[in-house]
């Protein structure tokens, strides 16, 4: 089970990349970039139409059930519906493990009812405030409810020291062992590239060195290294008691050097370099800017698409840092509201910027000026490139 601020999806993926190596593993995740079905996925491939549809018809007689016997005004949660669904796919395709990542929270979230023995609670910081708290501390309170009475280890990546205390406190009720990125595992040596990243994994008084994945971001190899930590202590739980270095064989480290997470520091054309993050609050950002200084670049063209309910006003201020013109655009989602009025807001701030209706309208300008681009923004503005990356737009 895998909660957390940022990252939950990137550690669910490289855990199933890499327990896929010896395992049959199913993969729920949320939520999707480009169409619904790649929320379930075993051993690398997503749920057929097929699939879908028989998993729910399997399922709903279960829930119209419940659904019968609920108040008036009380409704099913659809993330207890995905979880169900995902439980029953990975049962037909004979699973041996199952990787789960919760939503927003833990408290609240359906997925946590899925009894599981680990638990991963990744980096907490300020996000998704109106439902999960107004401070990191009330946040990962929420987060640390991943923790219940069936669960024996929580692997934890980097903490404020108030998170910590929270997870520490829930850990210490529960009688979970707390397992902590910079004390039992962590990730060393890390190097950046335009390829991706290189660098070793520490696993308690192991180490196996020249790891390799193909996306940007030192959060990455943190991510990896909690990855790899919780999946030897799974192996050996499933009769396979192996060395760090043979829980990262050759077929391991091939799949991670393949993956791909898009919109995580995801470099989807490399001329113009146009860099796509799924960046949406102030603390998210420094992971872009430490990149680009990584990479050496120092002026670049940054395309925003962030809700007006969302802390757009904190990435423009962090983004500014680096030189460049600033364009504010949309995602086609109507769910999603943004308008004209953000650029005035940052414009009281000493902020220029451009509007652009369109996110294809926003990247021609922005390819107009001859610079690297940065596009940042919720998961519907991610899902906009990548439909542009699939029509050709980046190799015209």
């Amino acid at each position: 089970m895998v909660t957390g601020s940022k990252g939950k999806g990137s550690v669910a993926a490289m855990l199933s990349a890499i327990l896929g190596a010896h395992l049959t593993v199913g993969l729920l995740t949320s939520p999707h970039v480009m169409r619904f079905n790649e929320r379930f996925r075993v051993s690398g491939v997503e749920i057929s139409d097929d699939q879908l549809v028989r998993c729910v018809e399997r399922v709903r007689p279960l829930f119209e059930s419940i659904e019968r016997s609920l108040p008036q005004n009380w409704f099913i949660s659809p993330m207890g519906i995905q979880a169900a669904v995902a439980l029953s796919f990975f049962e037909e395709s004979g699973c041996d493990v199952a990787v789960l990542e919760c939503g927003k929270g833990a408290a609240y979230d359906d997925v946590c009812n899925v009894p599981h023995k680990y638990a991963v609670i990744n980096t907490v910081f300020l996000e998704h405030t109106r439902e999960l708290g107004k401070t990191v501390r009330a946040i990962a309170q929420d987060k640390a409810a991943v923790i219940d009475g069936k669960t024996r280890f929580a692997y934890v990546g980097p903490q404020a020291p108030e998170a910590m205390e929270e997870i520490d406190a829930r850990a210490h009720k529960f009688g979970a062992q707390v397992l902590k990125y910079g004390a039992d595992f962590s990730a060393e040596n890390v190097e950046a590239t335009g390829q991706g990243l290189r660098f070793d994994i520490h696993v308690g008084n192991e180490c196996s060195c020249g790891v390799r994945l193909s996306m940007l971001g030192e959060y990455q190899a943190k991510n990896c290294s909690l990855a790899v930590a919780l999946s030897q202590r799974i192996l050996s739980d499933c009769g396979m008691p192996l060395s760090l270095d043979d829980v990262l064989c050759l077929g391991v480290r091939d799949a991670l050097a393949r993956l791909r997470l898009p919109g995580r520091l995801e470099v989807v054309s490399d001329n113009p370099l146009v860099i796509l993050d799924a960046c949406i609050n102030r603390a998210s950002c420094a992971e872009v800017l430490n990149v680009l200084r990584q990479l050496g670049v120092t002026e670049v063209t940054k395309v925003l698409g962030i809700p007006a309910d969302k802390d757009y006003i904190g990435v423009a201020e962090a983004i500014s840092a680096v030189r460049g013109r600033m364009i504010l655009t949309s995602s086609s989602n109507p769910h999603y509201h943004f308008d004209e009025a953000q650029a005035v807001h940052l414009k009281e701030r000493g902020i220029d910027t451009v509007w652009e209706p369109s996110c294809q309208n926003a990247l021609e300008t922005a390819r107009s000026y001859g610079f690297p681009i940065v596009v940042l923004g919720t998961t519907s503005l991610i899902s906009d490139v990548c439909s542009l990356r699939l029509e050709g737009f980046f190799t015209s």
